[in-house]
């Protein structure tokens, strides 16, 4: 009879879906509401409107290539993203927008994941570390590149929500969710271990003695869940054994990462200040904040966002870890803003936001139009005057307020800069997601395909049609072998790739780098297009100072700099043109 009352006990207490609903504040609301419509809004939003990079092509043509009849398995980046997008294939295609599918929903989820710890950041802390993570420039170019590093993005802010909860509450089902986290980071991308190493340096010493107490039944339940996790995963459940040896070789990638000489050692400092300018700032703050409080969890995200900036100075020039670090820095700052508004604004406080946001309004459009004016009238500088006013009286504005309420100030600067950034931050992003992903003057971008390769296919299509009477059925060979141009020829039945054209080839097009010796057997007639776009080079009748460069492409996206392309010509014979 106590088992039966027992039974009945729990079933009574355990939450409804109406308790669930009932529990919902405003701020779970908002997090859930306009987090989740901005993250979606930034990540899937003309997803494919940039062509896929060299990297995210090889990765694309592998999970296209597995179902492709009597194809050879293909090394992919990425178990996971390889098993996950392979899924998706059939049933959606092979679009470029459906290769960047599964990293956009890992983003998307990335953003909604500071839900869980909001008893530990508190309602406000949960929601402001979700917006910034909607709103970041480096997330959203993340969630937006066909590869591993958004899951393993992902599985390190569920390690960290899942090890707090289940330091918290003890919970087995965190414990579960911690090591599934852990299989998906290990299948995720080389990414992943540099943020758990700087997880394991701030955490293994306090978990450690909280994982020694566990139940032997529950740890082996654990291991057996994480180990099928980690094998379904990384093998498309076991349809793909060589993904196990492709996860085993991502902590080697990582570590070939580490590099002591050589160019790009400020280059992800430099991305940081340009598309995180808000992290910087709060995130110093907080660092400070943090320093002089006795929050132990504001001091654990502080290490994790040491370990995080060390690997961004030793592993040269990898902008992922800019990403990763942001991770850390938006929970903390989340941390300091929930402790800062822990008392709701007052009509000071949130007059002095409204009042910050359109002096930096002021003054942004005023260095908008000072650097425009500047290169027709060096001696013009009412602009500058106009900015120096604003700064002084905000200057004097916060001395005056402060001196009536001091919180009330400090709440207000805090609400006010966190909307001029996340309005900077949103332009800035959607530049860089949208408009520039591909495109070298962006600090972001390294190596990227020209918007040409497109053309190229089309053009291909359009012979193909005169020729064959078939879209895809042109014979072509071509002497460029890049994971560009096998991903987009794919469709093309006929397409063959080799180091160099034969002598005397009678296809009926070809494809060859630009500038190369050709011996060709018959007549044809060629158009040459971009295929990467891998750095810049100055305009020859153009020598501005680099300083001026900088801002007029921050602010206006226009660049003296030209881009650097790596081109190809398109031949074709000429009598398929009649």
């Amino acid at each position: 009879m106590s088992d039966v009352t027992t039974l009945i006990d729990s079933q009574r207490t355990k939450p409804s879906p109406a308790d669930w609903l009932a529990r919902l504040t405003v701020a779970d609301g908002l997090l859930l509401g306009v987090g989740t419509a901005t993250a979606v809004i930034f990540r899937f939003t003309n997803l494919g409107q940039i062509p896929l990079s060299p990297d995210e092509a090889a990765q694309a043509w592998a999970s296209w290539q597995f179902w492709q009849p009597g194809s050879a398995a293909l090394a992919s980046g990425s178990p996971a993203y390889f098993s996950l997008t392979s899924l998706l294939l059939p049933l959606l295609g092979d679009s470029d927008a459906i290769m960047r599918l599964v990293p956009a929903l890992f983003g998307l989820g990335l953003v909604l994941l500071p839900w869980l710890l909001r008893r530990q950041l508190g309602a406000v802390g949960a929601l402001v570390a979700s917006l910034l993570l909607a709103v970041s420039p480096t997330q959203a170019i993340v969630s937006r590149t066909a590869g591993g590093d958004a899951i393993a993005l992902f599985a390190l802010l569920l390690i960290a929500a899942a090890g707090l909860r289940f330091e918290a509450e003890g919970d087995s089902r965190w414990l579960m969710a911690l090591f599934a986290g852990l299989a998906l980071g290990l299948t995720g991308s080389p990414l992943f271990y540099g943020g758990l190493a700087a997880l394991a340096l701030v955490w293994w010493g306090q978990w450690r003695g909280l994982f020694s107490s566990v139940d032997r039944e529950i740890w082996r339940k654990t291991a057996v869940f994480a180990a099928l996790f980690f094998l379904a995963l990384s093998t498309l459940f076991l349809w793909r054994l060589p993904g196990l040896g492709m996860a085993a070789s991502l902590p080697a990638a990582w570590l070939g990462w580490f590099r002591f000489s050589g160019p790009g050692l400020f280059d992800p400092l430099l991305a940081l200040i340009r598309y995180e300018p808000f992290l910087v700032l709060a995130g110093g703050t907080a660092v400070i904040w943090a320093i002089r409080s006795a929050n132990r969890q504001a001091k654990q995200f502080v290490g994790w966002a040491v370990g995080a900036l060390a690997f961004m100075l030793l592993q040269r020039g990898q902008m992922g870890n800019v990403a990763l670090f942001t991770l850390p820095f938006a929970l903390l700052v989340g941390l300091m803003a929930d402790d800062l508004l822990r008392t709701r604004p007052n009509r000071l406080g949130w007059a002095w936001a409204g009042g910050l946001f359109l002096l930096a309004g002021l003054i942004l459009v005023n260095l908008a139009r000072f650097i425009r004016v500047l290169a027709v009238d060096a001696q013009d500088f009412t602009s500058a005057w106009i900015i120096l006013m604003a700064v002084m009286a905000g200057l004097v504005t916060v001395f005056f307020l402060s001196s009536l309420d001091s919180t009330a100030v400090t709440q207000g600067a805090f609400l006010g800069l966190l909307l001029v950034f996340m309005f900077y931050q949103w332009g800035t992003g959607w530049q860089l997601t949208h408009v520039a992903a591909n495109d070298p003057r962006e600090r972001w971008v390294t190596t990227a395909t020209d918007d040409d390769v497109r053309l190229l296919v089309d053009t291909l299509q359009d012979i193909s049609r005169q020729a064959t009477n078939s879209d895809h059925e042109l014979d072509i060979f071509s002497s460029v072998d890049t994971p560009i141009l096998h991903w987009y020829l794919r469709d093309f039945n006929r397409v063959q790739f080799g180091a160099s054209l034969p002598v005397g080839a009678q296809n009926e097009a070809l494809i060859s780098p630009n500038q190369a010796d050709l011996a060709l057997g018959s007549d044809y007639v060629g158009a040459d297009f971009g295929l990467v776009r891998a750095g810049l080079q100055p305009r020859e009748f153009l020598s501005p100072t680099p300083g001026s460069d900088l801002l007029r492409w921050w602010l206006f996206h226009e660049s003296s700099l030209a881009i650097a392309e790596e081109r190809v010509i398109l031949w074709w014979r000429i009598d398929l043109s009649n």
